[in-house]
């Protein structure tokens, strides 16, 4: 299901936009929401766009955290009450950590896989 969603996005990202503004654009289905006009009336769809990206955004962050206290819960038999700020705080220490996102993307990949794979 996701991966005809993700495919149906681009498709529609190349109709709109174009290949070659799509190949280059940063944001592209944002442009591409940007774009949209019904009836004359709602023209910002890119404030709503943002809005529910966020919102999703969110969620997914508060699932993984949940996880990671779970986790920590079952591995150390500990309770996860007292999991949760410590873990907090190094994930807000650990975000400030690399300058920008591709050398996150680049130290997350090389390490994870570097010490998944063992």
């Amino acid at each position: 299901m996701t991966a005809l969603a993700l495919t149906f996005i681009n498709q529609l990202i190349i109709f709109v936009l174009g290949p070659k503004i799509a190949a280059s654009s940063t944001l592209p289905l944002l442009e591409t929401v940007q774009l949209i006009e019904l009836a004359e009336v709602f023209e910002r769809m890119d404030a709503l766009f943002t809005l529910l990206l966020f919102l999703g955004l969110i969620i997914k962050m508060v699932a993984f955290f949940n996880g990671a206290v779970i986790g920590l819960e079952r591995i150390t038999k500990i309770g996860f009450k007292k999991w949760v700020l410590p873990l907090g705080a190094l994930i807000y220490g650990l975000s400030f950590l690399s300058p920008n996102y591709t050398l996150f993307g680049f130290l997350f990949f090389s390490l994870s896989s570097h010490y998944c794979f063992l």
